[in-house]
């Protein structure tokens, strides 16, 4: 319930700030219209499912955090242009969900809806990746595939399977702020 209340906060504040930034004034004082538009939802239909479900099945002390860019979750270490190309890899993606623990927000597990476009060739080599940079960081992910529905029960057994593997793995996640 906090993360929802915390959601809508921040999306009234993203909305009354595109309001105020939804024109500009351009050279000679002419208003210039920017080229954005408010989605109608930050989920899909699919990812609002599984969120109503997962929100259910978590155990406390844990939050769900849906969207979340792997550029926040990431330190990277590197310098020059090997930093810029390590950045420029993650800078687009996001997992569409994440399991914080609630004290101090570390990602626990990683969680992603695999629809149909999952089965295109530039998706697996984007999944690969992401399954890749998941254990080199330590950081438990996990597949889901879409479907009409979800079982509470089934999610709350895969999280805890999930969850419980991560106890007492610490993994890589500390490092500069």
């Amino acid at each position: 319930m906090e993360t929802l209340l915390f959601v809508l906060v921040f999306l009234g504040l993203v909305i009354f700030a595109l309001g105020l930034l939804g024109k500009r004034e351009g050279l000679g004082g002419q208003d210039v219209s920017l080229p954005y538009r408010l989605r109608h939802s930050v989920l899909t239909p699919a990812e609002r499912s599984f969120l109503g479900v997962l929100e259910r099945a978590v155990p406390e002390g844990v939050r769900v955090w849906p969207k979340v860019r792997l550029v926040d979750v990431l330190y990277i270490d590197a310098r020059g242009k090997e930093r810029q190309a390590a950045l420029n890899r993650v800078l687009a993606k996001h997992v569409d969900f994440l399991l914080v623990r609630a004290q101090d927000a570390r990602p626990l597990l990683a969680i992603e809806l695999d629809d149909r476009s999952h089965q295109r060739e530039d998706r697996q080599e984007r999944d690969r990746f992401l399954e890749a940079l998941a254990r080199q960081v330590g950081l438990s992910l996990v597949r889901v595939r879409v479907k009409e529905g979800y079982a509470l029960e089934e999610v709350r057994r895969l999280l805890e399977v999930h969850l419980a593997l991560g106890k007492g793995s610490e993994g890589k996640t500390g490092g500069r702020g």
